[in-house]
């Protein structure tokens, strides 16, 4: 019995791979008599040779396949679905000024954020939202489509359109200092005219592209914040990308773009550079008790320790050679990048630990951001933001609203929407209640 049960499972494996051809067939055939006469020399009574013939089944589909959604927009040109604003921008591909330049598109929304930005705090909770970015994103030559967007746009009978420049603001911020407790509070304010775009990846493959020079650096990321700010009036309500209905994201006239702690190094000079009438803030707190957090935290911690101390970039490197006497400028760009290859093999000298590693990222940070507050042409426009000053006082969070020109309008909720704010948990699903932070012990 357990021979024949195989030569079932076997022949059923085997079919379901596909239609058996002759020769397989004839070849079970002759299994089959033989396992019947063994069956009849050991007393035992063989099965109905008909009960061997296994029906055909027709090829199934790829489980592969069978793990993606069906593509709405299967049959559309996407090329038209961008420049509609029906698909917007999530990523961007770029590796030197001698290879293309790719973006990656798809459908989502910004209305969960406007529901909660709490549950949506940061641009990539947004996309796993959206199935369809998950199964189905596109990608498309970047250049030419947003001057075709542009040009689109323009036309007074088209729905899209992208927030102007002026009401742009970049949020610079040191790690765990209270940046996304900030984008959270802006968003309650005013969620229909507000747009969040909390530490998209675009805007880091572009900062901390090495092989791409700063004029390419700065037409990338004209283009992608353009996309970025990209808004269809006429987007339909009910989301087709997501699993469940929500509101459109309306017309947001401010746009708020907060990048990784990481970026803030590399994007600080790069961004005010290139929009020089832009509002921008810098986030911090205690440096000692960033640190801690940093080394409390496994994954921070182990980040600390080996990509960073390996490949600290030209920044950091510039910031650690001001205290060996150099003067860290450009002159010494040669000797930099000569002692950042000995460095991938050695690691640097200075930076020995994951905490010193950390302690290097964060003073580089801060230095350039308050050289940035210090000098004439950026001043005017930044504000240096301090989480236990400004984020937890209500005096605070009044001065950073003035400087964004930011009002809360009585009669609004808006006060009783950014309570509930400081009430939760950032990108926590079960909606958990914030007690405040856990006692730290600062070694």
């Amino acid at each position: 019995n357990n021979s024949i049960n195989l030569l079932v499972s076997g022949a059923t494996t085997h079919v379901r791979g596909g239609r058996m051809s002759h020769e397989d067939q004839q070849q079970q055939q002759e299994h089959a008599e033989i396992f019947v006469d063994e069956s009849a020399a050991f007393g035992m009574s063989a099965p109905p040779m008909q009960d061997l013939d296994l029906p055909m089944h027709e090829e199934p589909e790829s489980l592969i396949a069978l793990q993606f959604s069906e593509d709405p927009y299967a049959d559309q040109n996407k090329t038209e679905l961008v420049l509609s604003g029906q698909f917007s921008l999530i990523h961007v591909q770029l590796s030197s000024d001698e290879d293309p330049v790719y973006g990656v598109f798809c459908d989502y929304s910004f209305a969960p954020q406007q529901a909660d930005p709490s549950l949506h705090p940061r641009f990539l909770d947004l996309v796993i939202e959206s199935r369809h970015c998950q199964d189905h994103e596109v990608r498309l030559p970047l250049h030419d489509l947003a001057a075709a967007s542009r040009e689109r746009d323009q036309q007074s009978h088209h729905h899209t359109r992208s927030v102007d420049p002026s009401a742009f603001i970049f949020i610079f911020h040191q790690p765990k200092s209270g940046s996304t407790l900030l984008t959270n509070l802006i968003s309650a304010n005013d969620p229909k005219g507000t747009r969040i775009v909390s530490e998209p990846d675009a805007i880091h493959e572009i900062v901390s592209c090495r092989k791409c020079s700063e004029e390419m650096k700065t037409r990338v990321l004209k283009d992608t914040i353009y996309f970025l700010g990209r808004i269809n009036t006429d987007k339909s309500s009910t989301s087709s990308s997501s699993s469940t209905t929500t509101a459109a994201a309306t017309i947001s006239p401010s746009l708020y773009i907060k990048l990784t702690a990481s970026s803030t190094a590399p994007g600080l000079s790069l961004l005010t550079s290139a929009y020089p009438d832009t509002k921008w803030i810098f986030v911090h707190r205690d440096p000692n008790t960033v640190l801690q957090k940093l080394m409390n935290d496994r994954s921070e911690r182990r980040r600390c320790d080996e990509p960073l101390k390996r490949s600290p970039g030209p920044h950091v490197t510039e910031y650690l050679a001001s205290f060996e006497g150099k003067s860290g400028s450009s002159s010494n760009s040669k000797i930099n990048s000569k002692n950042n290859k000995l460095f991938k093999k050695k690691g640097h000298p200075m930076l020995q630990t994951g905490e010193q590693t950390c302690a290097a990222y964060l003073a580089t940070n801060l230095v350039l951001a308050r050289a940035a507050l210090s000098s004439r042409a950026s001043s005017r426009m930044g504000l240096e933001v301090d989480y236990d000053k400004d984020i937890t006082d209500e005096v605070g969070m009044e001065r950073i609203f003035a400087f964004l020109d930011i009002e809360v309008t009585e009669g609004s909720g808006a006060a009783k929407r950014m309570q509930e704010q400081r009430n939760k948990r950032a990108g926590s699903p079960i909606r958990k209640e914030w007690k405040g932070e856990a006692p730290l012990t600062v070694t």
